[in-house]
């Protein structure tokens, strides 16, 4: 009888550690398995920052793919209006008046407009021109006075090509930040 008492004991002691074990076993898992939650939960949540911030930044690129493309296209107007000014002699001088003045507007309203937009060159750039078309209005407007026609000399006509030359600039610039951003922008 002592025998399978010890027997039944030692029995009894085995499947009494064994469940110690598989008690701790199963708390141990059930720690890993929540550290594993929160580790799951934080890698999701980095990715749904990830995507927001990819969102954003995809939204402003965009908005500002927008801006450089309506400055490079009121710079173009008033580029093609003074064109038009300098080469056609037949206009009176109101008309050449209204529409310089109407087209460095507009120029002025699309840089108020655009200017949250850009980054520091090409607010530095849409700047000049909006600065170059002020001028341009201002030299017009100067010569007109004098003369009674709206036909230019060889001096003054070479004068404002030189400063529409520097509005090409200004727009070439705003051109090559506008690629840039079409590059950013469809990279993978």
């Amino acid at each position: 009888m002592k025998l399978e008492i010890v027997i039944v004991l030692i029995t009894s002691a085995t499947s009494f550690v064994v469940a110690i074990i598989g008690l701790a076993a199963a708390i141990l898992s059930n720690i890993q398995s929540k550290r594993s939650e929160k580790e799951l939960e934080m890698i999701r949540f980095q990715l749904d920052i990830q995507k927001t911030s990819f969102s954003l930044r995809k939204n402003e690129l965009e908005k500002r793919i927008k801006s450089l493309n309506s400055l490079i296209s009121s710079i173009q107007k008033f580029k093609d209006c003074l064109q038009v000014i300098l080469h056609e002699s037949s206009l009176d001088n109101e008309y050449i008046l209204k529409s310089i003045i109407k087209v460095r507007l507009e120029l002025f309203r699309c840089y108020e407009d655009e200017m949250p937009y850009l980054t520091k060159e090409e607010l530095k750039a849409s700047h000049s021109a909006k600065n170059l078309a002020l001028t341009i209005e201002q030299e017009i407007t100067k010569l007109l006075k004098k003369k009674l026609k709206g036909s230019f000399s060889d001096k003054n006509r070479s004068s404002l090509l030189e400063l529409r030359n520097q509005l090409t600039d200004c727009q070439n610039l705003l051109r090559d930040t506008r690629t840039e951003a079409f590059i950013i922008e469809n990279k993978p």
